[in-house]
């Protein structure tokens, strides 16, 4: 399918369609004024369609969040363009992919650490402009050829101590297996959620598993809520105390902000033994 006419963007040709859920498409696509390779997330609307007025504000706001950040492990903006029917943000493009590519061919422990650690670092940043990510999870997490990592997609983000009216009463947002217990509540939540889910992240990447499963939602959302923290494998019972300060049921009793995810993971001696990281692979 020929994708280039589809959508007018100024200075920026289309190359293939990457993803569509919904009313929103993700492009690949050409440049000229960069000369490289760019993602543009595009959202179709119908103007005069009011069911479509939450998601335009959501997209809206999206961009407002992004184009404050600026920080090596989040994902950079460009810019972005209106039209009458369909809006978009133009972004940095990650040739190497997502995360959960990377822990579906193994993962050793050492990198494991490197990519926790740079997922703290930028919601340390994040969190320190008053903004809860609220889905963290392998698929929002994008690495660069240089294996360095950026935190991307903040459309159910939040500034914290604001409302903006675009959730729904009774609608839980987020991806079930990342999700805090205060998200499941729908309850307040604050940047201590996100540890929550930098928490069930790290345990997937250590062990190649989700923290909790289940065969329905419920039961997910029932182990997140009363089953105790996943036990990590006897090999690496070192991090343990890692995964139980980050997935802690109660936000007070997790660390408290990234920084102390930064200092608690900082003294931990790294795996050296090849074999063991081949193990865990």
């Amino acid at each position: 399918m020929d994708v280039t006419n589809i959508y007018s963007i100024p200075n920026h040709t289309l190359i293939k369609r990457i993803s569509r859920t919904g009313m929103s498409s993700v492009f690949l696509a050409e440049s000229s004024d960069r000369r490289e390779p760019v993602i543009v997330k595009i959202l179709e609307f119908d103007p005069d369609d009011k069911d479509d007025i939450r998601s335009i504000k959501r997209f809206v706001m999206e961009y407002k969040l992004l184009k404050h950040l600026n920080h090596p492990n989040v994902a950079n903006i460009h810019g972005r363009h209106i039209e009458k029917d369909f809006s978009c943000i133009i972004m940095e493009y990650f040739q190497a992919g997502d995360l959960s590519k990377q822990i579906s061919t193994g993962i050793s422990a050492n990198q494991a650490i490197n990519y926790a650690r740079q997922i703290a670092f930028g919601l340390q940043d994040v969190h320190a402009r008053n903004i809860v990510h609220r889905d963290i999870k392998p698929r929002n997490i994008l690495i660069r050829d240089d294996n360095t990592l950026a935190i991307s997609d903040f459309g159910i983000a939040r500034v914290m101590g604001k409302s903006y009216g675009l959730t729904l009463q009774g609608v839980i947002l987020g991806s079930p297996y990342y999700m805090s217990p205060e998200q499941i509540d729908n309850t307040t939540i604050d940047h201590r959620s996100d540890l929550y889910s930098l928490g069930a992240v790290f345990y997937e990447m250590l062990t190649g598993k989700k923290p909790y499963r289940g065969d329905s939602l419920m039961k997910i959302f029932y182990s997140h809520l009363n089953d105790p923290t996943p036990k990590l494998p006897a090999l690496l019972q070192e991090y343990q105390p890692i995964i139980d300060c980050l997935m802690a049921k109660k936000a007070e009793d997790r660390f408290q902000d990234a920084s102390e995810v930064l200092l608690a993971i900082k003294p931990i001696k790294t795996v050296r033994n090849r074999d063991f990281d081949l193990m865990l692979a």
